[in-house]
């Protein structure tokens, strides 16, 4: 799928049970999507289930970035462009851990 942030380089790390998703532009870090481990028990079958969830994110340098280059055209495009956040580094994450 192509999404508005595409035309960013971006980095996975991963330290213990955090994964941390960087994007860069021209070598400058501009934004991170941070994902914990978690495991979870389930309620009436009796088996763990990892997942990740998204616990943190600090895109506005992103966010100004796509503005600045006309990708995005004001206010009325966040909700657009937080959907594409999550969805981009969930794909990230999950080829990630594919690997």
């Amino acid at each position: 799928m192509n999404t508005l942030l595409d035309i960013f380089q971006n980095k996975i790390t991963n330290s213990g049970d955090t994964i941390t998703i960087l994007y860069y532009d021209n070598s400058n870090l501009l934004g991170q999507c941070i994902y914990e481990r978690c495991e979870m028990m389930g309620a009436t079958k009796k088996f763990k289930r990892i997942i990740h969830l998204l616990t943190s994110t600090n895109m506005e340098e992103v966010i100004e970035e796509l503005y600045n280059r006309g990708k995005i055209n004001g206010p009325q495009d966040l909700q657009k462009i937080n959907y594409e956040i999550k969805v981009h580094s969930r794909e990230l994450l999950e080829s990630y851990l594919k690997d």
